[in-house]
């Protein structure tokens, strides 16, 4: 097994280093920081890291937080998959959600373009998009849309003209 760490003295992990008595863990937020005093123990493993957040009592210290279930996490996947892996992980994951985005991008102006064409005859996007939500639902949920939409209408002094387009 690997040389003994204290969290707070580790910048990098190997495969032999093992992170224990990691005592008051600090987390920095925007205004204020939060301790963490945890006890996280996972079974030892063969090979591969191991990190574990021991518990520590001192009476002139106000009583600190437990680790919480996704602290637990966290600490479960590092010991189990690695550092570098979850590293990985993250990097692909955060390019994956780039490029979602950007292909959201070019969908949404491809869309506006499409609504934009619709206008420029004469027609209203908003009344466009509300029609196509309209089609999108089933008919059990279009007859309360209807009955509603006439009910509010309504109260609101504003009736549906029902024989607008009728000859």
């Amino acid at each position: 097994m690997g040389e003994v760490k204290n969290l707070r003295d580790v910048t990098e992990l190997d495969d032999d280093t093992v992170i224990d008595g990691t005592q008051d863990l600090e987390i920095a937020g925007d205004d204020e920081s939060v301790e963490i005093d945890a006890d996280v123990d996972f079974p030892d493993e063969d090979e591969g890291e191991r990190f574990e957040l021991e518990e520590e009592q001192d009476s002139e210290e106000p009583q600190v937080e437990k680790a919480t279930p996704l602290q637990d996490t966290l600490a479960h996947t590092i010991n189990n998959d690695g550092i570098e892996s979850l590293e990985e992980f993250i990097v692909d994951t955060i390019e994956a959600i780039d490029a979602d985005r950007a292909d959201r991008a070019v969908i949404n102006k491809r869309v506006t373009s499409h609504l934009d064409e619709l206008e420029a005859k004469g027609l209203n996007k908003k009344a466009v998009k509300m029609a196509m939500a309209y089609l999108s639902l089933n008919d059990k949920d279009r007859q309360a849309f209807d009955l509603t939409y006439k009910i509010v209408r309504a109260a609101c002094k504003e009736p549906v003209q029902v024989d607008l387009f009728v000859e």
